[in-house]
């Protein structure tokens, strides 16, 4: 199993609940005795939420790509951000990004299609709502 990185703390909840997700999925396929090697890189929620508010959007690439350095330099395999907001930057970060990134947007979307779904709803923040990320991952696959 390859080590996951996990930018976090950007909703503390969320990062918490991708991480009880990828354990008990794990342990399905495994033993309940086994766990995945899983780095967290726990970002100040506080300093985030300011960035995001005034819109300094390279301050928070900056942000997520030091974290995800930081992640790949620890050991991890591949990373992915577990949270939605930070998603409207998720293809700059991607493409500085020494590790694969797994997007939370496309995964969604590949879950959306194999249930075949016609309608979803969304929650989110005021920018996340407000952004077109999700539509154009939507637009470009056969949901």
């Amino acid at each position: 199993m390859k080590k996951i990185g996990i930018v976090g703390g950007l909703g503390p909840e969320s990062t918490i609940d991708y991480y009880r997700l990828i354990l008990n999925s794990y342990r399905k396929e495994k033993t309940e005795k086994e766990c995945p090697e899983i780095i967290i890189y726990s970002l100040n929620f506080n300093k985030v939420f300011k960035i995001m508010e005034t819109m300094q959007w390279d301050k928070l690439k900056d942000l997520l790509v030091d974290a995800v350095k930081s992640i790949s330099k620890a050991g991890a395999d591949f990373a992915l951000i577990a949270s939605n907001t930070p998603h409207i930057l998720f293809e700059q970060v991607k493409a500085l990004s020494p590790i694969p990134m797994l997007s939370i947007v496309e995964e969604k979307c590949k879950v959306i299609g194999c249930l075949s779904l016609k309608k979803v709803g969304l929650f989110g923040t005021q920018i996340t709502m407000q952004s077109d990320y999700y539509q154009k991952v939507f637009s470009m696959s056969s949901v």
